[in-house]
């Protein structure tokens, strides 16, 4: 049997839980917003016409620019990088080169076989 004391003490529980669950899902609902801006923001990559692009990406967490090149093989392409996705459409390479990029989202298009960096 439960005593008046013992009630109110799970009442109470139950009101801070809920508390903290309405805080956390605040605070989720403040990072969807952030994301559903950025995605509204990103403009549309347009496909090369060549087979061979270079981009820079440089993560949010990093300092440090990286440099990738993508080749396509008929319609799949390909990114440098041990870590890289691999056999991509082009809206997945395009969403790859935007994804936590704090640099403008671009690409240089190149011959073949050019793959030299232009610093």
């Amino acid at each position: 049997m439960y005593t008046k004391q013992d009630r109110l003490d799970r009442i109470d529980n139950q009101i801070a839980a809920n508390k903290r669950r309405r805080l956390a899902l605040k605070e989720q609902n403040a990072l969807l917003r952030k994301e559903r801006e950025q995605v509204e923001q990103r403009r549309e990559l347009p496909e090369p016409r060549t087979s061979v692009i270079s981009f820079d990406k440089q993560y949010a967490s990093y300092s440090q620019t990286y440099k990738f090149a993508a080749v396509r093989v008929g319609t799949d392409w390909y990114v440098t990088g041990a870590q890289s996705p691999q056999r991509l459409t082009w809206r997945q390479l395009a969403e790859f080169i935007a994804k936590d990029n704090r640099l403008p989202v671009e690409y240089v298009q190149r011959p073949m076989g050019d793959l030299r960096t232009t610093d």
